[in-house]
């Protein structure tokens, strides 16, 4: 039987059956399939692997993604596994596609209502409604950063041009999107 001392002088692929501790290895990490995600930004691509927090880079030829997100994971587990960091395993590994959640009996009684009328089960039903929610929230952060980008090129245009640029902000948001304008004032700068 090995104390929690002996630890250290075990070799990282033992097993300490006094524990059931498993120690893992710099090549167990590596073995494992971590997703990585690719958002094309202005002619090059930012390669991102969500279950390592910092895990990104930028490439600037779609045909370099494999082997660029395959170095920066390696780069990422090796400076982890030195610096003594934990090193999270892939979540999407654990994903069973099933979940319990509990909700009061007059929206459960609402939903049941609403998939009789579509014609869907009440499981069909809550996905497809979860699925709309997803990918409506995806699109708002889409477009709110491309907003975001714009007003940034806008006030860069602003401040070379001959002309003094006043983008008003709207009152709140919901004014914002009632009128979905725009509105510039340009007045020539005295000079």
């Amino acid at each position: 039987m090995k104390s929690a001392r002996n630890l250290g002088s075990m070799s990282s692929d033992k097993v300490s059956t006094s524990m059931n501790l498993v120690l893992k290895d710099l090549d167990y990490y590596l073995a494992l399939e971590y997703p990585y995600t690719v958002v094309p930004d202005d002619g090059s691509f930012f390669v991102q692997y969500p279950d390592l927090p910092g895990c990104m880079t930028q490439v600037e030829d779609a045909a370099d993604i494999p082997a660029m997100a395959q170095e920066i994971k390696e780069l990422w587990l090796e400076t982890a596994m030195e610096e003594g960091f934990d090193i999270p395993e892939p979540v999407t590994s654990e994903f069973s596609g099933k979940f319990v959640v509990r909700l009061p009996k007059s929206l459960h009684q609402s939903l049941a209502h609403r998939a009789g009328q579509e014609g869907m089960s009440l499981n069909s039903y809550v996905v497809h409604l979860l699925g709309e929610r997803s990918a409506a929230i995806a699109v708002q952060q889409q477009l709110a950063d491309q907003l975001s980008a714009m007003n940034e090129r806008m006030s860069a245009m602003a401040a070379i041009s001959p002309y003094e640029v006043d983008l008003p902000k709207p009152e709140d948001e919901l004014s914002s999107r009632r009128h979905n304008k725009l509105q510039l004032v340009m007045t020539p700068v005295a000079g």
